[in-house]
């Protein structure tokens, strides 16, 4: 599938995963990790020992695992949704997906957890539609999920 892009800015590919040491800090003290501004606000993204926090404007949006990266950052018409990746599962099933979507009235909306395994995704939108396709991986198939900023959708 080719996705065309209309605007240039309108899908910001992040050059580096956000990669750290793993284990807590000595000091307990909070890194940052990322800083986006969005159409809600500013977002900050800070590590402390093995969780990794979001906050929108200083208040807490949403919570993982130190594991969690920032695969891509899309500016929609009515929002800004970003797809976060999850090395949450076991060895046979290493990766999973989710959006964080920011509204410029500052609410933000996480998705449940998606795919099929496969970290290698290939991604795009069109619209406010947001469309991520997985290869297959060992017996499973190829997949294509949709998310408008409040549906998630497997369509494939």
């Amino acid at each position: 599938m080719t996705f065309s892009v209309k605007r240039f800015g309108e899908i910001l590919i992040l050059a580096a995963v956000l990669a750290l040491t793993p284990g807590p800090r000595a000091n307990g003290a909070d890194k940052e990790v990322a800083l986006l501004q969005t159409k809600a606000g500013e977002l900050r993204v800070r590590q402390r020992g093995q969780e990794r926090m979001f906050y929108l404007d200083g208040r807490p949006v949403h919570q993982t695992a130190q594991d969690t990266s920032i695969q891509r950052v899309f500016r929609l018409n009515t929002h800004d949704s970003l797809l976060l990746k999850e090395l949450a599962g076991p060895v046979y099933c290493p990766a999973r997906f989710r959006f964080l979507t920011l509204r410029p009235d500052g609410s933000a909306v996480t998705s449940l957890l998606f795919g099929h395994c496969h970290y290698k995704i290939n991604a795009g939108a069109k619209g406010d539609v947001i469309t991520v396709e997985f290869k297959p991986f060992g017996d499973l198939g190829p997949a294509v999920w949709t998310y408008d900023g409040r549906n998630l959708k497997q369509v494939q």
